[in-house]
């Protein structure tokens, strides 16, 4: 069962209560979160379970399930596992995720003012738009340096970014890039 991602309709929940889906050696799965998971570089969530009983539980990271859809949310080693069907209430550690948001934005904002090269892997297709069915406009030969523009999250949950090679305009992925100045790590 997928998990009902909160933070998309409200990125400034603070507190939900969810269920219990699934409960494995290593995390567990809730039917509902306001935890983002780790992804398009950003790092996982943190904060608390607070069961039933009072017992507030340290949540340490968040990461995608194991099956499509699902949150993954993990505990310390050797921290009790909530039981499947059991109804908790979830605590973000809000100071650590606001700051994780406005250094999120700001990124974006850097990525569009400084330029900095790119290498290609090896050949990339340029796109029309972000994401794999758009029409292929043409391509960039392997170990070419190119300038990039801003980069956006696409279709499929893969990251597009804004390219100008040879007079053609388009979107290439992000993860066939490779930057030059390790001061600016994709």
């Amino acid at each position: 069962m997928a998990t009902e991602l909160l933070f998309r309709d409200d990125a400034y929940l603070k507190t939900a209560s969810a269920r219990v889906t699934a409960a494995r050696e290593g995390g567990f799965e809730l039917d509902r979160t306001i935890f983002y998971p780790l992804g398009g570089g950003q790092p996982g969530d943190t904060g608390w379970l607070l069961r039933a009983n009072g017992e507030r539980v340290p949540i340490i990271d968040t990461r995608k399930g194991d099956e499509p859809g699902t949150v993954r949310h993990v505990l310390d080693a050797g921290a009790v596992l909530p039981e499947p069907g059991e109804t908790v209430s979830l605590e973000l550690d809000w100071e650590r995720r606001y700051a994780l948001m406005r250094l999120h934005t700001a990124l974006h904002v850097m990525s569009c003012v400084v330029v900095a090269p790119v290498t290609t892997n090896n050949d990339v297709a340029i796109y029309k738009g972000p994401g794999v069915n758009y029409k292929i406009l043409g391509s960039i030969p392997e170990n070419t340096t190119v300038n990039i523009g801003s980069c956006v999250y696409g279709w499929g949950e893969t990251t597009w970014c804004k390219v100008n090679y040879g007079g053609k305009k388009g979107y290439a992925l992000q993860s066939e890039l490779q930057r030059q100045n390790s001061l600016f790590p994709m």
